[in-house]
């Protein structure tokens, strides 16, 4: 999936815990033992352990190493404009049965990352385990030795952190916030000069620093391809930031009718899926803000996929089954439902850009061309 000098540096990430300062270690250790007691506290009360499912619904290595494909004509349907993804990144990122998410990990962990926040996505018709863990603030540190604690005890690769916690196939997300301050960026930060003293690396880490943003991180979100490059541009040039754009409110709902992938900030990626539905939220010239009801998060999306996004019609149908995804009219506001539990009914309101419990309600069904 990754060139040889993408394998030499996440070699290299794989190292840094091993030359950190003793101190250093001492810290992380106790880090991890407190999100464990976290975790545990929350689990106690489970009867069922999530890691006995793996055994079942993880495929094999045979059938992971399937998903890598030979031929160009084994490609999927995809479109990808402006940027180029090798063909190797396609199927491995439209599997939903595989947490790619230890590759993100590790890059954010080396420019300096430190925390994250679980969320939930929708799809969650029952209270499970990710219901235990959301709003839950987990290090870094300890979601990566978890993953290959549990993927050296479960014998597949590769190393789950998103997977591991939860459960096969889950779909949360996490928030991950970038270091507080330039002390907290390690020397040995990617895109940093190699030779320096703390103090020749300040003025590099200030540069890096102001163009580290928050980031979302769901089982098949992917770091920079080439991340010597992504990080000495990270280092030397000021990235453009679309909130520095010109907005303007421009609600309307949507669907993805093609497959295409996302370029997210840092240059990180992610496919976006054909079906996927939600609401523009802001537009620029250049960008959209969007909503999916699938991610439950909101994606700034280049104009040039306008014609993988297209603006959709709506009509009341009281006989149209209530599910997550299900466009409704709330009181002459257009929603769309999050999640159901039991009589419960919980909806995103872009008027509101939050999620609301509704009581009346009229579903809407989509007006095909």
């Amino acid at each position: 999936m990754y060139t040889k000098e993408g394998i030499k540096l996440l070699e290299r990430f794989l190292n840094i815990f091993r030359r950190k300062k003793p101190v250093e270690e001492v810290q992380q250790v106790e880090d991890v033992l407190t999100d464990i007691e976290k975790v545990d506290e929350a689990l106690e009360e489970k009867e069922y352990i999530y890691d006995d499912r793996f055994d079942e619904e993880i495929p094999s290595y045979e059938e992971q190493t399937e998903l890598a494909p030979t031929l160009v004509d084994d490609l999927p349907d995809i479109t990808f404009i402006d940027w180029h993804v090798p063909p190797e990144v396609f199927t491995t990122a439209f599997s939903p049965d595989v947490d790619y998410s230890l590759g993100a990990l590790l890059y954010l962990q080396a420019l300096g990352y430190k925390e994250c926040l679980w969320h939930l996505s929708e799809n969650h018709p029952v209270l499970d385990i990710c219901d235990n863990l959301y709003g839950r603030t987990l290090s870094i540190d300890f979601l990566i030795s978890n993953a290959r604690d549990h993927s050296a005890t479960k014998g597949y690769n590769p190393p789950s952190p998103i997977f591991a916690l939860s459960h096969p196939k889950c779909i949360c997300y996490l928030t991950c916030y970038p270091p507080s301050s330039i002390y907290e960026i390690p020397n040995d930060a990617p895109g940093l000069p190699i030779h320096g003293t703390d103090q020749e690396l300040l003025p590099y880490k200030e540069k890096l620093f102001n163009n580290l943003q928050t980031m979302h991180i769901d089982h098949i979100t992917f770091p920079p391809l080439d991340a010597h490059k992504e990080s000495r541009q990270l280092v030397h040039n000021r990235i453009k930031v679309a909130k520095n754009s010109i907005w303007e409110e421009n609600i309307k709902p949507v669907k993805v009718n093609e497959d295409f992938i996302a370029k997210l900030p840092l240059n990180f990626f992610r496919p976006i899926f054909k079906g996927y539905t939600g609401f523009i939220l802001m537009s620029s010239i250049e960008e959209d803000e969007i909503y999916f009801i699938d991610l439950n998060r909101t994606i700034n999306i280049s104009k040039n996929f306008k014609d993988q996004i297209t603006s959709i019609s709506l009509e009341p149908n009281v006989d149209a089954e209530l599910t997550p995804g299900t466009f409704v009219n709330i009181n002459d506001e257009i929603g769309i439902v999050y999640r159901i539990l039991g009589s419960d009914v919980l909806c995103y309101i872009p008027g509101f850009r939050n999620i609301v419990k509704v009581e009346e309600y009229i579903p809407l069904s989509i007006i095909e061309d």
